[in-house]
């Protein structure tokens, strides 16, 4: 019995430019109702992400996601699923290599490189990481670079498409990674033992604890305390 795979490759489709878009792969015709911006591989809910991340590291293709939103539109994505990852990774190349990178004046793919470079999902080297962070930082002395990204995300948070899709995100995040629990909790317990820390902190919770929302918070309460199985959770 042939094995089925739990990776797939992805393409993501502008809606804005309908038509039919054409490709042979492996001897067999592929068509597209709309034209081919990007191809990516993964599991699970891989091909949502770019849709619902900020700041993606692909800052062309960011730019076109943006394009999209700002029409009130949403790509179509295209799947071929069931796949082992070497097939899912083989897969994604030959793709790449048939539409063609924009980049490379070769086709509209916002890809910036070949596909097929390792494992999906691989953890990004010590170095990446380092120069990722030492940028946040320099974004984050940034005040005004702060509010632009705040104001920005509020608006986001307002888009249950968007919701959603950082709610299972961030899920994912987790499962495959339960070590990065530990590693949170332990430096918020290290920032809580920084007296000027918790001043700030006991500060910004007095501001934003109003009467109004205290309130709420009450009545949110007394309505959970309502419901019999959270108080059986509560006491086990």
């Amino acid at each position: 019995m042939k094995e089925k795979g739990k990776y797939y490759v992805y393409i993501y489709l502008d809606p804005r430019r309908p038509g039919k878009y054409k490709y042979m792969v492996d001897k067999q015709l592929l068509i597209l109702d709309y034209e081919p911006i990007y191809v990516g591989k993964g599991k699970g809910i891989r091909y949502e992400q770019h849709w619902g991340l900020n700041n993606l590291s692909n800052k062309f293709f960011g730019r076109r996601l943006d394009k999209i939103k700002r029409k009130g539109l949403v790509p179509d994505i295209f799947i071929r699923d069931g796949l082992l990852e070497n097939k899912a990774l083989k897969l994604e190349k030959i793709l790449i290599k048939i539409i063609g990178r924009d980049d490379l004046n070769e086709g509209p793919l916002c890809n910036h490189t070949d596909g097929g470079e390792g494992p999906s999902g691989a953890i990004p080297s010590e170095e990446k990481r380092k120069n990722q962070s030492k940028k946040m930082k320099r974004w984050w002395k940034d005040i005004e670079h702060r509010k632009r990204h705040s104001e920005i995300m509020k608006e986001k948070w307002k888009d249950p498409k968007f919701k959603k899709a950082q709610c299972e995100i961030r899920k994912e995040m987790w499962k495959n990674n339960p070590d990065s629990k530990i590693t949170k909790r332990e430096a918020l317990q290290k920032l809580w033992e920084d007296p000027e820390f918790r001043k700030k902190e006991s500060k910004l919770r007095k501001k934003l604890w109003t009467p109004e929302r205290k309130r709420k918070h009450s009545k949110f309460m007394k309505e959970k305390w309502m419901d019999p199985e959270y108080g059986r959770n509560k006491g086990a």
